[in-house]
């Protein structure tokens, strides 16, 4: 911890400050903690003093709906700083509920030191592990222990499944909102409802977006056969056959696809953006103490 004394660092991004301040005189923001901003003020990166050294944690909106959180240490000689995320958590909730979660990961950001700020180099693939735990609450219904923690990792197992494909598509690969804001040309939200829930959200917004896959044939819509019920809503037999791969269409003809959307859409929008902000946003930028 002595090296902590004299150069401090953010993940994923250049910066500089002097580790004394962060525990004492008018540079002090409480007694064990510190918060650094990007210079476009979409990132922040705490830095925390715990009984186990040095930790930090990013939080960004592109990536709302969770946090990385690691361990912090110095190199010999040329004081670069490593940042090494252990877990990631995961918060989301909507009008009835939520959905929390904790994995451990697994990711490396160098910050090299450079005098009078630090140059990050992303040195180790980011990966989610295993589901540590987790909670749900649906309505009056709450799952918390080993339940809680199973509904979670099922549900972000699903999510992970769906993401996947997303990625496939003609999307954007990466979105700066999650939900519609003004001006946006469009939102994660706007697109990806549309393209999984076109019977909801608009068979004509895919066309105009030139988001429908080539492979579905707008023809089958005609036929009565192709509407079939589902948890209340009905849904088109043709789209998820023609669309999704096997292995997501019970998740979707039942329902369950709408219903992880629904109350977990910022769980689909961090495992969408994840890899996009780790490898190219977490890199050159500046941090600026607030």
């Amino acid at each position: 911890m002595d090296k902590l004394k004299s150069l401090f660092l953010v993940p994923g991004f250049m910066i500089l400050i002097n580790i004394s301040a962060l525990y004492s005189g008018e540079n002090q923001i409480n007694k064990n903690r510190m918060k650094l901003v990007s210079e476009n003020g979409k990132t922040t990166f705490l830095i925390k003093k715990t009984k186990n050294g040095a930790q930090g944690e990013i939080k960004s909106p592109y990536i709302s709906g969770a946090s990385l959180l690691g361990d912090l240490t110095i190199t010999d000689h040329t004081e670069d700083i490593v940042f090494t995320i252990k877990k990631i958590k995961f918060m989301t909730s909507w009008f009835n509920g939520y959905t929390e979660g904790e994995c451990s990961a697994a990711g490396q950001i160098i910050f090299k030191n450079r005098e009078n700020y630090f140059e990050s180099q992303v040195t180790g693939e980011f990966a989610i592990l295993d589901v540590l735990k987790g909670k749900i609450r649906y309505d009056i219904y709450y799952y918390k222990g080993k339940e809680g923690t199973i509904r979670f990792k099922n549900r972000l197992d699903r999510i992970q499944a769906t993401v996947d494909f997303l990625k496939t598509k003609r999307l954007k690969p990466f979105y700066k909102n999650a939900r519609n804001k003004p001006g946006d040309e469009g939102s994660f939200k706007k697109d990806t409802q549309a393209l999984l829930f076109p019977e909801l959200f608009g068979f004509k917004y895919l066309e105009n977006k030139n988001l429908l896959d080539n492979s579905f044939d707008p023809v089958c819509l005609e036929q009565k056969t192709d509407r079939f019920l589902s948890d209340e809503m009905i849904w088109r037999k043709s789209y998820t056959d023609q669309i999704f791969p096997e292995y997501l269409q019970e998740i979707r003809n039942t329902g369950s696809m709408y219903k992880d959307y629904e109350e977990s859409l910022d769980i689909f929008f961090v495992l969408y953006n994840l890899d996009y902000f780790f490898n190219h946003l977490l890199s050159g930028d500046v941090f600026i103490k607030k």
